[in-house]
């Protein structure tokens, strides 16, 4: 039993705590069949700040279109990477359908190896527009749904959902493993599973 515990507690510690990607899920169910858009805005603040590059990958849900403003490199539903370089904005054609899902990375050396001279962060700001560029499911007064921010100097990266007509937001994030430490976890794991079995 005590083996069980520890090879739990092996397994929470090894998670990172602030992850560099993210699984973003939001409940589109109340305006299915909408036709609008998409909007990504990315990108610097004050100088100096940290190279940093949000990449979208594992697109799913709804019915994309054309795209209207072009930034970045890449289309969804395939990869899109936008870098903080400039600020770069990123509009495509959408109807509506259940659900978005979408992985977010963030790379570069204002997480690996951030600057203690930056001034600036870096913001990524996801829109659910309607046909009119009007915001959907939320309140945020800028009008975007998700928010994530970099710090300067740290790294660190917080990010914000924000609700929907006074409830609950519609938008979750949920931070994912790097690769890396899941393979270190799995390695740990199985290291302790044969030294318990070898003492058995």
């Amino acid at each position: 039993m005590t083996s069980k515990y520890l090879l739990l507690a092996m397994l929470a510690s090894a998670v990172p705590v602030s992850a560099g990607s993210y699984l973003v899920t939001i409940n589109t169910t109340s305006v299915s069949s909408v036709a609008g858009s998409l909007f990504f805005a990315y990108g610097p603040g004050a100088p100096p700040f940290d190279l940093a590059t949000a990449t979208i990958t594992n697109f799913t849900g709804g019915t994309l279109g054309a795209v209207l403003v072009t930034g970045g490199v890449g289309t969804l539903p395939g990869s899109l990477a936008l870098s903080n370089a400039s600020p770069q904005n990123y509009q495509q054609a959408f109807t509506y359908g259940n659900s978005i899902s979408f992985k977010l990375s963030l790379t570069g050396p204002a997480l690996s190896t951030p600057s203690a001279l930056a001034i600036g962060g870096t913001d990524l700001a996801l829109y659910l527009l309607d046909g009119s560029d009007n915001p959907l499911l939320t309140d945020d007064p800028n009008g975007s749904i998700v928010d994530f921010s970099i710090a300067p100097k740290t790294g660190q990266v917080t990010y914000t959902t924000f609700p929907n007509a006074g409830g609950s937001t519609v938008a979750a994030v949920v931070p994912l493993p790097e690769p890396g430490s899941l393979l270190l976890l799995l390695s740990g794991a199985g290291v302790f599973l044969y030294r318990r079995k070898s003492i058995a």
